[in-house]
């Protein structure tokens, strides 16, 4: 798979669910009538999930399982399918394995902890202008495959499927055409933002992981009326929680939020910076004192922790935050931090 993580020098914009490359094999853990499955499919998998899938699993939970292999996540779908088993998303469901095990459930929904928009289902469309119709999966699946497949398993239509040509693409040696369909949860409080569609250079620009500004609203549709999930409520277990998110600074007046930061910092972490400028709250955005930064959107689960920690991480822990939501919060380098208010606890 031809996946791009959004790195802007030592910058990373809050795509660590989506790139998957540094997750173990799939692993799982039964609470009850519970199986938790998480990980990237491998072979092998396909056996091992049909021994977890005891007749006392009533629901399979998917906690951003990897993997672009599209046969292997449609054997692994099969294996949910034939149990009748309800599926739940907690989190982003970004790849074949995910979508498809969770497309396999007769019963679907979102998970009920944390914030709403860090759930969402996403159908990928990548085609390669190479001469066939072959898929940018990891087996050189055809589109034609996938695409019944998803026809077959929700409400989508054959035009909610179609590979936009003419919308804007990328070039990376071949011509590759992008589409995915976004699904969030009804209760998402922006406007028109219940389902998204994005296309062709907009996926690499807003990375995979992030809140989608630039995407395109799919007028009136919800995952409910497209056959993504089969119920608007939302799946509540007190095995399903996230970690506590760490307290942003207060605002401390050292510039305006919209004006671009009066800092040397990179050229991409200045367009980063605009970026973060789209997204809804919560967000924050992390600098270093050598000009990087690390931002995070409402898309992650714990924004403030992870803009700050993943700038740390690439930067030898020599990182401020600049801003929190709709505040500028940074301390020149040259001064001392003030403290911190004690960490405060995700929704649930």
């Amino acid at each position: 798979m031809r996946l791009k993580k959004y790195l802007l020098g030592t910058l990373a914009a809050a795509s660590l669910i989506w790139t998957g490359s540094a997750q173990a094999a799939l692993s799982y853990m039964t609470v009850g009538d519970i199986l938790k499955v998480s990980g990237k499919a491998e072979v092998g998998d396909v056996e091992k999930l049909a021994t977890k899938l005891t007749p006392a699993i009533k629901t399979v939970v998917l906690q951003w399982p990897d993997g672009w292999n599209w046969t292997l996540a449609r054997d692994l779908a099969k294996e949910i399918e034939k149990r009748k088993l309800t599926t739940v998303a907690h989190g982003s469901c970004n790849s074949y394995t995910c979508a498809m095990m969770f497309l396999s459930g007769e019963q679907r929904m979102f998970s009920a902890a944390g914030r709403p928009e860090i759930h969402y289902v996403s159908l990928s469309f990548w085609e390669a202008n190479t001469g066939s119709n072959h898929a940018i999966t990891s087996d050189n699946s055809t589109m034609d495959d996938i695409l019944t497949w998803w026809s077959g398993h929700t409400k989508l239509s054959g035009s909610d499927l179609r590979v936009y040509h003419a919308s804007i693409f990328y070039t990376r040696g071949n011509t590759y055409y992008n589409d995915r369909k976004v699904f969030f949860p009804s209760e998402i409080k922006t406007p028109n933002r219940n389902v998204l569609h994005c296309a062709g250079e907009l996926q690499e620009k807003t990375g995979m992981n992030v809140w989608f500004p630039d995407c395109m609203p799919v007028k009136d549709a919800t995952a409910l009326s497209k056959g993504i999930v089969t119920t608007n409520e939302r799946f509540a277990h007190p095995s399903l929680e996230f970690k506590s998110d760490m307290a942003a600074p207060a605002a401390t007046g050292f510039a305006k939020l919209e004006d671009m930061p009066a800092l040397k910092l990179s050229d991409a972490c200045q367009t980063a910076y605009k970026d973060y400028l789209k997204h809804p709250n919560p967000r924050a955005f992390a600098v270093s004192e050598n000009g990087n930064c690390y931002w995070a959107s409402p898309q992650s689960t714990a924004p403030y922790s992870i803009a700050l920690n993943n700038c740390n991480k690439a930067n030898n822990n020599a990182c401020r935050f600049y801003a929190a939501d709709d505040q500028v919060v940074f301390t020149p380098f040259d001064q001392a931090l003030p403290e911190v208010a004690p960490a405060k606890t995700a929704s649930n």
